[in-house]
């Protein structure tokens, strides 16, 4: 039967649908993956993600690459360059010139399969770009097509393949074949995957119509090497964070330095990074390792002060090294008084939160968010909150409001979104505008700083940051800091801004140690009981030769600024332990690490009448109360009383510090711990761990053990 239309027009009208439904139906039927790839592994990227923001136009991978990544995490980011580089590829192989697009899309097939060998599948999944999917398929019936979708003919051919009766019929063929092999795949996770074809973007047929197998169907790309993927993202996988730089303390000798001054330091914020970077994995950076501040992320059970009279109270021993038998440890631990609830004072708190493009990550704003919760949950109804964020410019989202309106200080902090670059320092004025406002003058009074420390845009000079905390400190507000996520991290300026503002400076990388820090030791960190608190010791050169700091390098002060009041030191809060550690040799032992002085009077003979035979040395310690300006002393020496010659005398919490000390070296490879290995260091902690309610002590021997395991594999 001959059909005749009235005009060309009413043709048009009729094929026009016909056309459109088979191009429609054509894309449906890659929302399935047929039997022949079944068992490739589906990728782990879904393709409509990849195409949601891509322009009319089909890009380069670059560019699309380029719009996505700032909102896409690293895990997504290292897919999409595994595709990029396949689609580049595919690009390049698959370009074709006018004359062979032309030619009739079953000729063009033919020629291809007469050159193109079998190889084994290899999976790479494709980006969709604006709705239509870029693909190569595996021959169906009668000459399979296959291509690489859009409108540009270099990445295909796919307006000649599609121009035409023939092309259309081809199509055709190829959604019933394909459609009916979706159907046995209904639990498959729709992915398609991208063909090697040599000159145009067909697939090859097989005779009488026949698939080929999945080992034959199509030859992927061979993925980009790393080394040059990692070229075209170095801002992702550059380590940026940053660590003050310091050597560890060298030993002294005593007949020339017998004084030694440094300010305690109660910040735990090195050993959560540590933590994190060896459950990571990798070792931690040395300069990241900072002792005193490993030793004292746990707590001891030292003699406390009976009264608020006297905030803290120091003890002392001298025990053998672990890792030295020829030396001894001065091992000095303070513990701070513990104000009772029903007595602690009102706070005034500011959160001070970055919300810059730099946190948008989970383990930085969302795990923030979280954290303050938490600390929210910790306030009384006599407290107050005030939020303030950064991010180009700072702006306000809570006024001073009491604790008692949880609901509006939660729903502020709910409300926090990443966006914008740093402008730390307008955040921090505004902080302080908020603290001055609804300042309590018997109270506690800090703003509390959460960032990563990325502090790119608006500080031009750190140094007047500085003065503006310290200004704020001496008009009675504080300012603690909470670390957050890893690549920008900048320690040292934390660190920095948490001195100069009489505050704690913590690493937060889990919601464990949000808990830990603004939950179990929240009275420590918000409620100072003295500040400014130095420690000077003065060894009698009578029986002590050389002694060593472990730890402090941070932290260390001129001799003369231990009675100096206007010298800034650290705090110590409500319940708070500190503990300093010096390895000392004795006057007469043949293990000095230090040559004699030739001129030097030997020890023996240094006085005809030896003073204070009966000390090893004297310590002192100056504090000032909270809301003091004159410091205070207090005096305790040394004694033969205090040495303790066998292990069992010495309790838990002594032998379990000098156990983080020696892994603290170690980490630092310190020369002094080349004799004692990860394992014995494990053994120690693990002999002396005791009572450990929160299980701190039992993570500290799983991280001793990872150590060991990365020993060697790792260079920092």
């Amino acid at each position: 039967m001959t059909v005749r239309f009235a005009s060309p027009v009413a043709a048009s009208l009729l094929i026009l649908p016909v056309a459109g439904y088979v191009v429609y139906q054509f894309a449906q039927d890659y929302n399935e993956v047929p039997p022949y790839l079944a068992e490739v592994e589906p990728s782990e990227q879904s393709l409509k993600r990849n195409g949601a923001d891509a322009p009319a136009s089909k890009p380069s991978f670059a560019e699309a690459k380029s719009e996505a990544e700032t909102s896409k995490p690293d895990t997504a980011l290292r897919a999409d360059d595994e595709l990029g580089a396949s689609l580049d590829a595919i690009a390049g192989q698959t370009a074709v010139t006018g004359a062979e697009a032309d030619a009739p899309a079953e000729e063009s097939a033919a020629a291809a399969v007469a050159n193109e060998p079998a190889a084994a599948v290899s999976p790479a999944p494709v980006p969709q770009v604006s709705g239509r999917s870029s693909v190569a398929v595996a021959p169906a019936q009668k000459g399979t097509t296959g291509f690489s979708g859009g409108r540009n003919r270099s990445a295909g051919g796919v307006s000649q393949l599609m121009e035409g009766r023939e092309q259309s019929r081809i199509s055709n063929n190829f959604s019933r074949k394909l459609s009916n092999s979706a159907a046995a795949n209904k639990g498959v996770r729709k992915n398609v995957t991208i063909g090697k074809l040599k000159d145009v973007g067909l697939a090859s047929p097989r005779a009488k119509g026949t698939f080929r197998s999945e080992r034959q169907s199509m030859v992927a790309p061979k993925p980009a090497d790393r080394r040059e993927r990692d070229a075209t993202r170095p801002e992702k996988l550059e380590n940026r964070d940053q660590f003050a730089e310091f050597n560890d303390n060298d030993a002294k000798t005593v007949a020339n330095e017998p004084v030694t001054t440094f300010s305690v330091d109660v910040d735990t914020a090195s050993y959560a990074f540590v933590r994190r970077s060896l459950e990571s994995g990798r070792m931690p950076p040395r300069d990241a390792v900072r002792v005193e501040e490993m030793i004292n992320y746990f707590s001891y059970a030292y003699p406390g002060p009976e009264s608020a009279d006297e905030p803290f109270r120091a003890s002392v021993a001298l025990y053998p090294t672990p890792w030295n038998p020829q030396t001894q440890l001065m091992h000095i631990g303070i513990k701070g008084y513990d104000v009772e609830p029903d007595v602690k004072p009102a706070s005034n708190l500011v959160f001070l939160i970055d919300v810059s493009g730099s946190m948008n990550q989970p383990d930085k704003l969302p795990l923030l968010k979280n954290a303050f919760r938490m600390l929210v949950g910790q306030l009384g109804p006599e407290d107050t909150v005030s939020i303030v964020t950064y991010a180009g410019n700072a702006g306000t989202v809570l006024e001073p409001t009491s604790a008692k309106e949880r609901r509006r200080i939660l729903s502020a902090i709910d409300s926090l979104r990443p966006g914008g670059s740093t402008a730390g320092a307008a955040g921090i004025t505004e902080a302080y505008r908020l603290a001055d406002e609804a300042f309590k003058e018997d109270g506690v009074n800090r703003v509390i700083l959460a960032t990563d420390g990325d502090f790119n845009v608006g500080v031009s000079d750190p140094a007047e940051l500085k003065r503006l905390i310290e200004k704020k400190r001496r008009s009675g507000t504080f300012l603690s800091v909470l670390g957050f996520g890893q690549g920008n991290y900048n320690d040292a300026l934390m660190q920095a801004l948490a001195q100069n503002g009489n505050g704690v400076a913590a690493y937060i990388d889990s919601l464990n140690e949000a808990q830990k820090v603004l939950v179990e030791e929240a009275s420590a960190n918000l409620f100072p009981i003295a500040k400014d608190v130095k420690i000077q010791i003065e060894f009698n050169p009578a029986r002590v030769s050389e002694y060593r700091l472990i730890g402090y390098e941070t932290r260390a002060l001129r001799n003369q600024d231990f009675n100096n009041d206007k010298v800034d030191a650290g705090d110590i809060g409500s319940g708070h332990t500190v503990t300093a550690i010096y390895e000392l040799t004795m006057t007469g032992t043949a293990t000095s690490q230090l040559d004699n002085r030739r001129y030097a009077q030997p020890a023996d003979q240094a006085t005809p009448e030896p003073v204070h035979t009966g000390e090893f040395a004297f310590v002192k310690l100056r504090y000032k109360l909270p809301d003091e300006d004159r410091s205070k002393l207090i005096t305790l020496p040394v004694t033969d009383a205090m040495a303790l010659d066998r292990a069992e005398e010495l309790s838990n919490d002594m032998r379990f510090a000098s156990a983080v000390a020696a892994f603290g070296q170690k980490l630092r490879d310190n020369r002094a711990l080349d004799n004692l290995s990860y394992d014995e260091i494990a053994g120690l902690a693990a002999s002396a761990r005791g009572a450990d309610p929160f299980g701190h002590r039992g993570a500290f021997l799983s991280l001793v053990r990872i150590a060991g395991s990365l020993e060697g594999l790792h260079s920092r």
